[in-house]
């Protein structure tokens, strides 16, 4: 529910959040549904599109990380050793262990 505050300029209050037009009040709640949504539901609306993969994600970011399992670069090298990893998570893992 949004409530409009007249002033100058007017306000529009939805979800705790002040905004000052109606495009950004419906920019935002579309967001916020849409993350509602994906949350709530199970969606994962991020598919990979590598023939054969299947995978799907809950999130761009997800997606994107993803993507270097197709590819035999591991970007993310250890300071202190020759290692090499494909997540930047497996790094850090393998710094705290070490």
């Amino acid at each position: 529910m949004a409530y409009i505050i007249n002033g100058n300029p007017p306000k529009i209050i939805s979800k705790g959040r002040v905004f000052f037009s109606q495009p950004h009040t419906i920019t935002h709640l579309s967001v916020y549904n849409f993350v509602f949504q994906i949350r709530h539901t199970g969606q994962r609306p991020f598919k990979c599109n590598k023939p054969g993969c299947g995978a799907a994600f809950k999130s761009r970011a997800e997606l994107t990380g993803h993507a270097t399992v197709h590819t035999s670069a591991k970007p993310h090298q250890c300071e202190l050793c020759p290692c090499r990893f494909k997540a930047k998570a497996n790094l850090k893992r393998h710094v705290e262990v070490g």
